[in-house]
């Protein structure tokens, strides 16, 4: 009724009886005259985050004492925590007043690509890898949920993109932070818990491109430009990940290029305008057959004889092609995926394929319904 974004927390309970807790969110996803078209919602288990923060508070009072007298005893809390955080999906770093880390845990080094070293707060940023989600402003230093936290300030839901050799595509992660305080209230520290959002924020993005992509579609785009929008949507979605689409001619017999923005020029053209068939390369094989077809080996299987040479010099090794069907099951096309490694499809790249075929399917319908219809006559002034 008002538009405005939800959140709510409560537990679960699964078919065994056993409870869990959720975070439950849901966003309004606007047009352009800011009325509400749909919604988009979450359900995330926050059941280990809550089990990690009771035990925070039951041993807060032991942390702090350590605190006060030496940074290290805070390194050696009790079993309890210690396999807490241990074993937690989610990072979790404590500091003291000084910015000196003294807890930080192995999904910690996971998520920023190494340990805990001693540095000023200002160098965060810049050691660790974090930015703000534009993907390239470094995260400023006194914005940092962990430096807010030692200031004594409250830090909710805070997101941070993560970047660094050992994730060179980087990472999404929702922070939480608190101050850490003494028995009399003065501030000891912080304390922060990083989740890895970096699948909830690409399913975001990809059903975001989708809507962009059927925007386009409903708003008459070329359909070149539809397939190159959906195939570079595909693409983003995995690393390393080469898409095409092929449309069938009206002959049935014949293809020609629909959208490949990444593969060679060379392979594009020599493909344009082949024949499909029953051995002929993944997508012509597709199309003959109707079926979807997996060359998890270009150099070996015999459905690329004809063009193995070619996947070659254009160090293609793999080739996952799905006929694309009108809503009555008539062939329209085949969207195709490439690796430079030689394996089958991922069930996440199944699901991509589901994806792309249907709506390329929708955009190429709408392009033959609308060369089918009469051109409008002039209507002269009377």
């Amino acid at each position: 009724a008002t538009g405005e974004a939800w959140e709510d927390t409560f537990p679960l309970r699964s078919k065994k009886g056993e409870y869990r807790w959720f975070l439950s969110r849901a966003l309004p996803i606007t047009d352009e005259g800011g009325r509400v078209v749909r919604w988009f919602g979450t359900n995330t288990d926050i059941t280990e985050q809550r089990q990690l923060e009771q035990a925070l508070r039951a041993s807060r009072d032991e942390l702090e004492q350590k605190v006060t007298h030496h940074t290290a005893e805070l390194s050696r809390t009790n079993e309890i925590l210690r396999s807490i955080l241990k074993n937690m999906g989610d990072a979790v770093i404590v500091a003291d007043n000084a910015s000196t880390f003294l807890v930080f845990n192995p999904a910690a080094e996971r998520m920023f690509g190494k340990g805990a070293m001693q540095m000023p707060s200002t160098e965060w940023s810049h050691r660790y890898g974090l930015y703000l989600p534009d993907k390239v402003t470094p995260f400023p230093h006194d914005q940092l949920p962990m430096t807010r936290s030692i200031r004594g300030e409250k830090v909710d839901n805070v997101e941070m993109f993560v970047r660094h050799e050992k994730a060179p595509h980087g990472l999404w992660t929702e922070v939480t932070g608190r101050p850490l305080r003494g028995a009399n209230g003065d501030v000891l520290g912080g304390v922060t818990v990083c989740r890895d959002i970096t699948q909830l924020k690409e399913e975001e993005f990809l059903r975001a491109g989708q809507s962009d992509v059927l925007e386009m579609i409903a708003a008459d785009a070329s359909l070149a430009d539809v397939l190159t929008s959906l195939v570079l949507l595909m693409e983003g979605q995995a690393e390393g990940l080469r898409c095409s689409i092929l449309l069938l001619n009206r002959d049935g017999k014949h293809v020609r290029h629909g959208a490949a923005p990444n593969l060679p020029e060379a392979y594009v053209k020599a493909v344009d305008g082949a024949a499909i068939g029953p051995r002929n390369g993944s997508c012509g094989t597709a199309m003959y057959t109707r079926r979807p077809v997996v060359v998890s080996d270009v150099m070996t299987d015999p459905l690329w004889t004809d063009y193995r040479e070619l996947a070659r010099i254009c160090g293609l090794c793999a080739c996952w092609s799905t006929p694309i069907l009108s809503a009555q099951g008539d062939v329209l096309g085949s969207f195709a995926m490439y690796r430079e490694e030689k394996r089958g499809p991922r069930p996440e790249e199944m699901r991509l394929t589901q994806i792309a075929t249907h709506i390329a399917g929708i955009a190429i319908e709408r392009q033959r319904q609308q060369e089918m219809r009469p051109p409008r006559r002039h209507q002269p002034r009377r």
